[in-house]
């Protein structure tokens, strides 16, 4: 098989130095980082897909007060449940955000740190 370009996501914001840096798609969503917005502190975009006008549009945008680097780094999602990554948090660790879908928005359930 062959593969061939769907659709092309733009952001709607000045500069967006690395949009796209993480990627995650599941169904009919996708999570889409740009890990230098706002001054490298990072943002994830969730994105709904249309089928009947064939088109990807904006519904979330998810950031955090305590990520210091890089929000978005990393990104899972699935089954109505989606982790995204931070290179360091307000502790200077790295960290993971656990989100739950709810009501049609992701909503923060729980920030997972390194014990030691």
């Amino acid at each position: 098989g062959s593969w061939s370009q769907d659709a092309l996501i733009r952001p709607n914001y000045f500069n967006p130095r690395v949009f796209g840096s993480t990627v995650a798609i599941a169904g009919s969503t996708a999570a889409v980082a740009d890990v230098w917005k706002s001054n490298f502190y990072g943002s994830v975009f969730i994105y709904a897909y249309n089928e009947s006008v064939a088109t990807w549009a904006l519904s979330q945008e998810i950031v955090t007060n305590d990520c210091d680097s890089r929000f978005g780094r990393s990104i899972a999602i699935g089954e109505g449940e989606l982790a995204i990554g931070c290179d360091w948090d307000d502790s200077l660790a790295g960290a993971v955000y656990h989100f739950k879908l709810l009501d049609g928005e992701y909503v923060l359930k729980q920030k997972i740190t390194a014990s030691n």
